[in-house]
C-alpha cells in the first residue's frame, strides 16, 4: 500500500479516502467482507459503471481494496472486497475525520459565544462541545 503519509491533505485527512465516491464505496466494502459484486456495488454507490471502475482501479493501486474476476456459468463476475491493510487504514481516517469534525464544532461554536458575548446578546441554547465529544447545551 502506498504510504497514507503522502496522500494526507492540511487537515491530515488522507485524500484517497476523502473524495465522497471513494468515501461510500470504501465504506460499504468495509460492511460487507464477503465481498460484493461489481453491479451490486455500483447500485450501492449509485455510481455509473465507468465511475465505479476508475474509483477502482484508484483503490486497488493504493492496495485498499482487491477485484478478483470469475465466471458464473457463462457469466463474468467481478468481486470486490476491502484488503485488511484498506479497512485499517479507513478506520484511521474516519478516526481522523471524527477528530477534524470534533475540533471544527468545537472552535466554530466558541467563536460564535465569543461574539454573541462582545455583541451583548444573550446565548440561548448554545452547544456545547468538549474535548471529549460529548454534547450539550448551555
Amino acid at each position: 500500500m502506498r504510504g497514507n503519509e503522502d496522500r494526507k491533505n492540511g487537515s491530515g485527512l488522507d485524500r484517497l479516502f476523502h473524495e465522497p465516491s471513494r468515501l461510500g464505496i470504501m465504506t460499504v466494502l468495509c460492511g460487507s467482507p464477503e465481498g460484493l459484486s461489481f453491479s451490486e456495488l455500483r447500485k450501492a454507490c449509485s455510481l455509473t459503471d465507468g465511475n465505479l471502475n476508475r474509483h477502482l482501479q484508484t483503490l486497488q493501486q493504493a492496495g485498499v481494496v482487491r477485484l478478483r474476476k470469475s465466471f458464473v456459468g457463462s457469466r463474468p463476475r467481478t468481486t470486490i472486497w476491502a484488503t485488511e491493510q484498506g479497512r485499517d487504514a479507513f478506520v484511521e481516517y474516519l478516526h481522523s475525520l471524527e477528530e477534524t469534525v470534533r475540533h471544527a464544532l468545537e472552535v466554530t461554536v466558541q467563536a460564535k459565544q465569543r461574539q454573541e458575548k462582545a455583541a451583548g446578546t444573550p446565548i440561548i441554547g448554545a452547544a456545547h462541545v468538549s474535548r471529549s465529544g460529548e454534547g450539550g447545551t448551555a
